[in-house]
């Protein structure tokens, strides 16, 4: 026999719930933790099942580090410098070559964790229930870049300009942490420069008044900024052709609609976006990230209009990924900003159809099967160097240490 469900004992499960959600509250860094290893498996369980390489992990970051060691760090590539992935393949190199791909699997995970933690430190003390530090993880376009120290800087540029723009609660050593990420993710990438502007964009916007935190914080950003600009400015071309105002204006369009999840989506966001980051209490935060969401996605267009393996055939996800989790903060900070109800109601419409998206686009990524087994090719390479294959279709030789 059922037994009636009384006022009493729904009091006593709200209330028992509540404390919960206060312990929680009160120990936050390994809920967070936990949170983003949970999603990370659930959006890439093969990395988790298979740890390997994947496209430069191998024959950029693995090589260079072999052929240059210390001189690689320094090294660019692609017309900038990529210092996450280079400190990952030097603490693989000063390890047993049988853990290589084991460790680079590793240090990405721990790049991805330290992103989520460095946002959730910075926006706190935002309730855990509005969890800005799973959005890298969660957005639309996530897969592709995670779980690989090759794409490790586009989830780095997620917490960068979320950490940029909550700057004033920093202390201690939640500023020295910050300090550290912004030097690491601004010489991992050209996100730095688009950031420091779109920052520096939200400011003017939203008026907001300058402290001396954000004042070093910026600064800061601005001096890796320069050094990353220097490489950036006297390689960055466009690549495959002529890019005309067309081509730029197509593939501008396409990766926004990639990124919300279709042209309706489109629609809604882009006005709900605009009115957030006009109004309300976070403001700030949603200006810069829109700025930033808006200054990328232009100069990828434009860097990549004229690109036949890019646009018009499709676009990569990791083209889309930083301005899907630009919208998705948006969104989620709106959700949680009581100063206007019609925004809040508007933002969670919007969330459905982006959750709808993600449910009907790939929550989980397509499985990354090895080609060739790391410890066999290492114990081969202790006769003659062997040519190691691995995901897509890319390969590496593998001399003995």
């Amino acid at each position: 026999m059922n037994r009636p469900v009384t006022h009493g004992s729904v009091r006593h499960r709200f209330e028992a719930a509540s404390r919960i959600l206060e312990r929680l509250q009160a120990h936050p860094v390994p809920v967070v933790l936990l949170a983003t290893l949970l999603v990370l498996y659930l959006r890439a369980p093969d990395a988790f099942q298979h740890p390997n390489f994947w496209a430069e992990d191998g024959v950029v970051f693995f090589r260079q580090w072999q052929e240059m060691g210390l001189a690689s760090i320094f090294e660019p590539y692609n017309g900038y410098l990529h210092l996450a992935p280079r400190l990952v393949a030097a603490l693989a190199g000063a390890l047993p070559l049988e853990q290589t791909v084991m460790v680079y699997f590793l240090a990405s995970l721990a790049g991805a964790c330290w992103t989520g933690l460095t946002i959730h430190i910075s926006t706190a003390p935002r309730p855990l229930w509005c969890p800005l530090f799973l959005l890298p993880f969660l957005a639309l376009s996530a897969t592709e870049v995670l779980a690989s120290p090759t794409n490790l800087q586009w989830v780095l540029a997620t917490g960068l300009i979320i950490l940029l723009l909550n700057p004033a609660r920093l202390a201690g050593a939640a500023l020295v942490n910050a300090l550290v990420f912004v030097v690491v993710a601004g010489l991992s990438g050209p996100f730095g420069m688009f950031a420091l502007a779109a920052v520096l964009g939200a400011l003017v916007l939203a008026r907001v008044p300058v402290t001396a935190r954000h004042v070093l914080v910026l600064a800061t950003l601005a001096a890796v900024s320069a050094v990353q600009a220097v490489f950036v400015v006297d390689s960055y071309a466009p690549s495959g052709g002529s890019v005309t105002v067309e081509k730029a204006y197509e593939a501008f369009f396409a990766i926004l609609r990639k990124s919300t999840g279709g042209s309706v989506e489109t629609i809604l966001i882009a006005i709900t976006a605009l009115a957030g980051a006009a109004v309300g209490r976070d403001r700030f935060l949603r200006a810069g990230c829109l700025l930033f969401g808006v200054l990328l996605t232009l100069a990828i267009a434009v860097r990549f209009a004229a690109d036949a393996e890019v646009f018009p055939n499709g676009v990569s996800e990791r083209y889309r990924y930083v301005p899907s989790v630009m919208w998705l903060t948006i969104l989620v900070s709106l959700l949680a900003d009581t100063s206007y109800r019609s925004l809040r109601a508007m933002a969670a419409v919007c969330l459905v159809l982006y959750a709808a998206a993600l449910v009907d686009g790939q929550f989980v990524r397509v499985p990354r099967p090895p080609i060739d087994d790391w410890r066999t090719a290492v114990q081969a390479a202790e006769q003659n160097p062997v040519h190691y294959r691995f995901p897509p279709d890319w390969r590496v030789i593998v001399y003995a240490r």
